[in-house]
């Protein structure tokens, strides 16, 4: 509803291609000239006739421009410029009009559609530029085929509007002409009339965007109080919430202002901002309510402790161990409950990172991500190499080599056998890595979101009520003349002296922010986006997403791999561990590449996120869309395990007896694994019976018979982890 109480609908502007002209259809719906904008920050007007208010914000040209935009806007205009192309005569699609809407759209506007589908679609409406250039008679045929696009892009109820001319002068004349014509009124409203779209992973929280911002450095900790101002969108706002501004962190509020609307719809409004036009304090923030800032947890460093062993216990260890001495070091380790029956093989006391490549040292990673770029063959070959591999991981799942120069058991000392994938028990809290005791656990995400949820829609019911005709409220606010005092309580929510009221225009002070992100803020043409965090949303967990590769990205995506990921509001470096999405299994199979044509889980390193439908993508260091989908859950006992398979190849066989080769290269090796269950490639089934010989060879016994063009395979396993980034600075600081 277009109320005094309610926020401008903010309209986001994005062009489709580099001939597209945004700045003239932002002049053409506000009546003002775009030369003194600045750029990303939205430009409020007021329509009297329609009783309409909105705010505009322009997009540039780039992933990061589109996307802050749609995470904000209530309305998205594309932009699809129309008109001749030198050299082109038309082409067989669609006849002579070929040669007005072949070009229309470029790569980087399908790329900009496709984003803004992702991060989560509010109302679209469509316009088309330059339709005055094309010639009388195919004017209606081209708007139809405009129509035609933008309803199967975005569904059937897209309305189309006639955005004037791109690059057009900003005379009398023009502005002259283009109101004579009705398109101002027609575009006025078909955004007033618009319905709504509700995005709902913002409608649960408090957002921003930016009008104006000013910055007071403290040139003794290098940072200062960062000053934004704008209207209040979404949900009421707590001054002792939490802000988060994306791609730069989370912050606490200082205080908040409330400033006088600059653009007031109704007549007796705009004549109170005539006579006060000063700011006055609204809150001032009670430090000792802030929530804490601080993402990781505090290790329990006696969790891992035993109590001290008794003498009389000691001395009956020694004497037991003087005992067996001789016949325990000759027999395998004793299997002493159920749970390790399930266990067919080893023992994990050895350093993985000695072992297996896969856990480097976090330090030394941290520092290979600022190293400079090779060399351009060195690249190239790296790529194919990559390309190499991932063709294998399609044609060859999961299988590895024994290295000749090394024993098996060494290799693979993380590794296990299980009996049965699906149904073989792994304890979750097991052998976990260092990381694992800075991070959270909820014990019950769903209850806990719904009770944050709960408490933010009492506060928005409390505020829809005071705006009921009869509030009290609402009677203070009827009258011609408002009082300050009573001017400032407005925009507070009844019932909570702390909250303001959305669509309120107050300006919000962020302490301890360093001199270099506002920097950054200036630096970049971009909107400043910031929004609340509900209570433990600051937290460090482990964040699993539901993501497909975009099928026209065609570079292979290792897992763990740097790329950024923008989750919701919040993006950030990770290092993602793809697995399957098992529904009736507790375990998942990593892969080790992202594969296209179906659905993968990337578990990260990341905050606590509440919300629902809360999108998820991945980009490139080169800012390209790799993968996209949604917010999974939050777990950090999901088990993704790593699956190595040995092969082997019989000959010398007899009936349901083969001699198999190549498997192992040691006797060792062949003792340790026996216990593990053998398959074939062909569906059999098998066990090692013995070794033969020194140089890797065994006999083993199948189901069936075995024919000598099958393949007898192994499979081990082992648990991986993601792979942190910037996180976890103290435990970096103590390697």
């Amino acid at each position: 509803q277009h109320t005094g109480h309610s926020a401008p609908r903010l309209i986001g502007v994005i062009p489709l291609n580099d001939h597209a002209d945004p700045n003239s259809f932002a002049e053409m719906i506000t009546g003002e000239s775009a030369h003194e904008w600045i750029p990303g920050q939205p430009k409020t007007f007021v329509n009297i006739e329609n009783k309409f208010r909105g705010s505009v914000v322009v997009a540039e040209r780039s992933s990061l421009g589109v996307l802050d935009v749609a995470k904000c806007a209530d309305i998205i205009c594309f932009i699809l410029p129309v008109g001749k192309v030198e050299g082109n005569t038309g082409g067989t699609k669609f006849g002579a009009l070929d040669q007005y809407l072949e070009n229309a759209i470029d790569v980087k506007g399908r790329t900009f559609i496709t984003l803004a589908k992702n991060q989560g679609l509010p109302t679209v409406v469509g316009v088309v530029q330059n339709l005055e250039t094309v010639p009388q008679k195919h004017q209606s045929a081209v708007k139809r085929q405009a129509t035609l696009f933008f309803q199967e892009e975005f569904g059937p109820n897209t309305k189309l509007i006639d955005g004037g001319s791109a690059n057009a002068a900003m005379t009398d004349e023009s502005m002259t002409s283009r109101r004579s014509m009705n398109n101002v009124k027609q575009a006025l409203r078909t955004l007033m009339d618009a319905r709504l779209k509700c995005v709902t992973y913002r409608s649960e929280r408090s957002y921003m965007i930016a009008d104006a911002t000013d910055f007071k450095e403290d040139t003794s900790n290098n940072s200062g109080t960062l000053r934004i101002q704008g209207y209040l969108r979404g949900k009421p706002l707590s001054i002792h919430q939490l802000i988060h501004i994306p791609g730069h962190g989370s912050f606490q509020m200082k205080q908040i202002e409330s400033v006088p609307d600059p653009k007031p719809l109704k007549k007796r409004h705009r004549k109170q901002k005539e006579a006060d036009s000063g700011t006055e304090m609204l809150l001032v923030a009670d430090p000792t309510k802030l929530q804490s800032l601080k993402e990781e947890g505090e290790p329990d460093l006696m969790m891992g402790e035993q109590t001290w062993p008794t003498a009389e216990e000691m001395g009956e260890a020694s004497t037991g161990s003087k005992e067996n001495d001789t016949t325990e070091a000759k027999k395998k380790k004793k299997i002493v409950n159920e749970y390790q029956a399930a266990w067919n093989v080893g023992d994990e006391s050895e350093d993985e990172s000695l072992q297996d490549g896969d856990n480097e040292d976090i330090g030394s990673d941290f520092e290979n991500m600022d190293e400079d770029e090779e060399e351009n063959t060195k690249l190239l070959r790296e790529w194919r190499q990559k390309r190499l591999e991932e063709k294998d991981e399609v044609m060859f799942p999961d299988e590895v080599e024994v290295p000749l120069d090394s024993l098996a058991r060494d290799r693979f000392i993380k590794y296990r056998g299980l009996k049965s994938f699906r149904t073989s028990p792994w304890h979750p809290k097991e052998s976990l890595p260092q990381e694992y005791a800075y991070i959270h656990q909820l014990d019950n995400v769903h209850s806990l979101q719904k009770s944050l949820f709960e408490v933010a829609n009492e506060k928005e019911d409390a505020w829809l009520a005071s705006l009921a005709p009869g509030s009290k409220v609402n009677q203070n606010t009827n009258g011609m003349e408002l009082d300050e005092n009573v001017q400032a309580s407005s925009k507070l929510v009844p019932g909570y002296p702390d909250t303001v009221c959305p669509g309120s225009y107050v300006a919000l002070y962020l302490q301890n922010v360093p001199t270099q992100v506002f920097k950054t803020l200036r630096e970049h043409n971009l909107p400043i986006v910031l929004c609340s965090l509900l209570e433990h949303e600051q937290k460090l967990t482990v964040v699993n997403c539901n993501v497909q590769r975009l099928s026209t990205y065609e570079k292979p995506v290792k897992s763990r791999e740097l790329l950024t990921l923008h989750c919701g509001f919040w993006r950030r470096a990770v290092r993602p561990t793809f697995s399957e999405n098992n529904l009736n299994c507790d375990k998942h199979k990593l892969d080790r590449y992202l594969q296209p044509g179906r659905w993968t889980v990337a578990s990260v390193y990341g905050p606590v996120t509440f919300g629902t439908n809360v999108p998820a993508m991945f980009f490139d260091s080169e800012n390209e869309l790799v993968a996209a989908g949604s917010l999974l859950d939050l777990n950090p006992d999901r088990i993704v395990l790593k699956k190595a398979v040995l092969t082997g190849y019989p000959f010398r066989n007899k009936k349901r007896n083969a001699v198999v080769r190549f498997m192992f290269h040691s006797p060792e090796d062949i003792k340790w694994f026996k216990p593990v269950e053998l398959w074939t490639k062909y569906g059999l089934s098998g066990r090692i019976v013995d070794t033969l010989g020194t140089h890797g060879l065994f006999k083993a016994n199948f189901d069936r018979i075995v024919k000598n063009n099958d393949t007898v395979c192994m499979s081990l396993y082992k648990r991986v982890f993601p792979k942190p980034v910037n996180e976890f600075e103290s435990l970096r600081n103590e390697l």
